[in-house]
């Protein structure tokens, strides 16, 4: 279910800057309610007001007692009358709201939360919480605080009854403690499914005692584990699984806070580490020794025509049936390598036999197999959008659309319930920008992307289609949640707050800068209280005619920036006003809340301006002008950004530099990632006495399409070099040594050895202050851990230089170089290792 790494820029314009709005707390909930009608007043909270109701309502009392406890200090009275002002709760079956639905009321008098059901009443206390000062989120007594909640009537119920989040807990790990937490966090957000995803190639994470060894072995990685390490997990062993005792206490402690647990077992691909404990679940061609086999290669498939296999799966499942209430049991489905199955004797025997032409179809019996046991637990089966090819599904059968909408309209459109969690919206292990850490292969997804989504698109579903459109669900998968600490919090928050939104709150009401303002408003304050380690917002950096500008991500953000090269930190000084800098390459600026702070963005051109084809119209080049932007002599890259990353490709070409109606610079090469194209424009006879414009072709064959012009100035040397390597690279791959494009990079097909490196030779010495070696893909894939640098004068002799930390290694040469080494000094804890153009300055 997570795809491999590629790079799709998100395109969407600069965020703007949001004021405060009123400080009444009612206009800045999350999510939105669907009725607010604001009174005169307002309600004191004090230590002696009761909390009334009944014994429908007792639960949702005494997690109201234990949070206002935690922050007040004080233990409200639970009582079934009260003669004084108080705290209403009460189920009332015949409100005229939705399941899960409640309606408000504060008055100087008292608070009454009256809910549709325990759920509603659940909700309309959270919401109650919401209004008052964000304080009551703390874990410890807050002093000098008047609790006080303003007077209001609200009528609220969701908009979809499937409002999830799904975990990821095999890539990485994570304890009951953080689960629980987690759950907390979903429930104050009104979140109502928790997805989780338990087993995969990396690890098998629930105890299962039947098949001890699916912990036993398939729970942990290492140099002397069954399963190699992977994911930073590093020379040592690591893993972890839960067992059913803390499952059991798990799934009691989610359901207090009405949320319903989903398990995941990912059927019947991802399974290398259900393979490395019982070899025998494999197609007999695919059995090989697991601890050679890379951790993440998706090559270990269940055997469909082995019928041990059925008994074995039916075994699994009924011990997790037995220990989830939930009546979905999700049984996964997603990126089969199907190309076994017609090489294993068994299988393609039994393909014979059934008179199927694809594996498809073998994909389809395995999911029908298990649906019909899952059924005779007295459960419906759920899965990814794959489960969809290779024939028909069960009615009752529930599918995750994380592909594209358009998965979803499929499922749909077979009449299957669908749970729309697309993965360009709402895949939260992708990053929030270019200059933070996260997948990219769906596009960046930062927090405008996540609430623009409407998953009942009434462009792609028909009224009577989108009554099968369950609900919305967010995805975070681990593979890059290993460091820094608690990123987990900050790649889940704020996008799970719009992603609330989008499940709860009706589309007619939502909108963005409304969204935004809430957030700046108050609902930073509720996060930062709550304990969350969320995502501070970035300040957007640019430049043009000298200037450097700095806008702030909310009215009166600290924005914080240092002139050295230095990331800011909250001591340096705050940015105020617009900075006369021509040479701005060492600035660098940080937002900062309290004692959290955002990533550090460098300075940005101002975009160049917009692009648009009209396939009915004759192509013709399109002409921007440059002025204050190109103002010095160098490489130049221009970039064509769409703003639907999802449409066909832009077909650009050329792309020139123009001084006065004459070409002075074309491209030398172009660089295309997914539907981003961009192109390396060298400019050495520079006049700043002249007017410069580009001007390129750009067309689209199928539809308008639309998107932003970028322009930014090489920061690196791009001398020419050659580059050997006698380690087992792929083939081809060296090349992109050369190119100085920092999109691609070099691999190898295996671990590396002691002794193998890579080399690169200048054509004329080189004189520099400054190499940096780079590795890895995405700052954390396929890093070389073992490896250090060498440098040469003359080519033939060489002297050491830095070991690699993190995968990057630094020289600082105080003569001219011939010739710069990348040695491996031992065997890497990944698959590979992936090398870097050399950064050189």
């Amino acid at each position: 279910m997570s795809m491999q790494a590629r790079k799709t820029p998100y395109s969407g314009n600069a965020p703007k800057t949001y004021s405060v709005m009123s400080d009444q707390s009612y206009n800045n909930l999350i999510p939105r309610p669907v009725e607010i009608t604001p009174a005169q007043g307002e309600f004191l909270l004090a230590a002696g007001t009761p909390i009334v109701t009944d014994r429908e309502g007792k639960e949702v009392a005494l997690y109201l007692q234990q949070k206002l406890r935690s922050s007040m200090g004080v233990s409200l009275k639970i009582t079934s009358t009260s003669a004084v002002p108080a705290i209403a709760l009460v189920v009332n079956k015949s409100l005229e709201v939705p399941a899960e639905g409640y309606v408000l009321s504060v008055s100087e008098k008292g608070v009454k939360i009256e809910g549709k059901d325990a759920d509603g009443l659940f909700y309309g206390m959270q919401t109650l919480l919401q209004l008052m000062p964000p304080k009551v989120y703390a874990s410890t007594v807050q002093s000098g605080v008047q609790w006080a909640i303003p007077a209001v009537s609200i009528k609220d119920y969701p908009r979809f009854h499937y409002r999830g989040m799904m975990l990821d807990v095999v890539r990485q790990f994570f304890d009951e403690a953080t689960v629980k937490k987690y759950l907390d966090w979903l429930a104050m957000h009104k979140i109502n499914k928790f997805h989780w995803h338990l087993t995969d190639d990396q690890g098998w994470r629930i105890e299962i005692k039947k098949y001890p060894k699916l912990t036993s072995v398939g729970a942990w990685r290492g140099p002397h584990e069954a399963l190699a390490p992977t994911l930073g997990s590093g020379e040592k062993r690591y893993g972890g699984f839960y067992t059913q005792k803390q499952v059991k206490e798990i799934v009691k402690y989610a359901a207090e806070r009405h949320i319903e647990v989903i398990p995941e077992l990912d059927l019947p691909g991802h399974s290398h580490a259900a393979a490395s404990a019982y070899p025998e679940i494999l197609c007999p061609s695919s059995r090989v020794d697991e601890s050679k086999r890379p951790t993440d290669d998706q090559a270990d498939v269940w055997c469909v025509g082995n019928e041990s296999n059925f008994k074995m799966l039916a075994n699994i499942l009924k011990e997790v049936a037995a220990l989830f209430p939930s009546k979905i049991i999700h049984i996964g489905g997603d990126e089969v390598n199907m190309s076994i199955w017609p090489r294993c004797p068994i299988c393609s025997a039994f393909m014979k036999k059934e008179n199927m032409k694809r594996p498809e179809e073998l994909q389809n019996y395995f999911v029908h197999r298990l649906g019909d046991i899952v059924h005779h637990l007295g459960k419906h089966m759920a899965g990814w959008d794959e489960i969809l090819e290779g024939g028909n599904l069960d009615a009752s059968t529930q599918v995750y659309a994380w592909r594209s909408l358009k998965k979803a309209e499929e499922s749909i459109a077979k009449g299957i319930p669908t749970v729309v969690m697309v993965g360009q919206n709402y895949y939260f292990d992708m990053a929030q920008s270019k200059y933070e850490r996260g997948h990219d292969w769906a596009g960046l997804v930062p927090l405008e992307k996540v609430y623009a989504l409407d998953p009942g698109d009434p462009s792609i579903f028909t009224p009577e289609q989108s009554k099968l459109v369950t609900g919305v669900q967010g995805a975070i998968w681990a593979e890059l949640l290993n460091e820094p600490a608690r990123f987990l919090e900050y790649q889940s928050y704020p996008r799970i707050c719009a992603l609330a939104e989008a499940g709860w709150t009706p589309q007619a009401l939502r909108n963005w800068d409304d969204f935004a303002q809430r957030m700046a408003s108050a609902h930073y304050q509720r996060m930062y209280n709550m304990g969350i380690a969320f995502r501070v917002p970035i300040p957007v950096v640019t430049y043009k005619n000298g200037l450097v500008t700095c806008k702030a991500p909310y009215a009166n953000a600290e924005v914080r920036y240092t002139n050295d090269g230095s990331n800011p930190v909250a001591s340096s000084p705050l940015y105020a006003d617009a900075i006369h800098e021509f040479n701005f390459d060492k600035l660098k600026f940080r937002t900062f809340y309290k004692d959290l702070s955002s990533a550090v963005v460098p300075v940005e051109y101002e975009n160049v301006g917009v692009w648009k084809t009209d396939p009915s119209l004759k192509p013709k080049q399109q002409t921007w002008d440059l002025t204050g932007l190109v103002d010095r002599p160098g490489i130049w890259y221009a970039t064509f950004v769409p703003y639907d990353e999802m449409k066909t490709p832009a077909s650009v070409s050329q792309v020139r530099i123009y001084e006065k109606g004459f070409a002075v610079s074309s491209d030398e090469r172009i660089s295309s990632t997914a539907n981003v194209q961009r192109y390396r424009l060298p400019l050495y006879a520079f006049d700043n006495t002249k007017q410069y414009t580009l001007k390129a072709l750009v067309q689209g064959k199928d539809s308008t399409l639309e998107g932003v012009l970028k322009i930014e100035r090489s920061h690196y040397m791009e001398p020419a070099v050659g580059v050997s390597a006698n380690a087992n690279m792929e083939p081809e791959s060296v090349r992109f040594l050369t190119d100085y494009d920092f999109e691609t990079v070099a691999r190898t097909i295996d671990r590396g050895a002691a002794g193998q490196s890579v080399t690169y030779v200048f054509a004329t010495p080189l004189t520099c202050s400054k190499i940096t070696f780079g590795t890895g893909l995405l700052s954390a894939f396929y890093l070389l851990k073992n490896g250090h640098i060498e440098y040469s004068t003359d080519g033939e002799n060489w002297q050491r230089g830095d070991k690699f930390e993190k995968g990057i290694a630094v020289l600082r040469p105080s003569e001219p170089l011939k010739a710069v080494k990348v040695v491996i000094d031992g065997p890497n804890d990944e698959a590979g290792i992936a090398f870097h153009d050399l950064r050189i300055e």
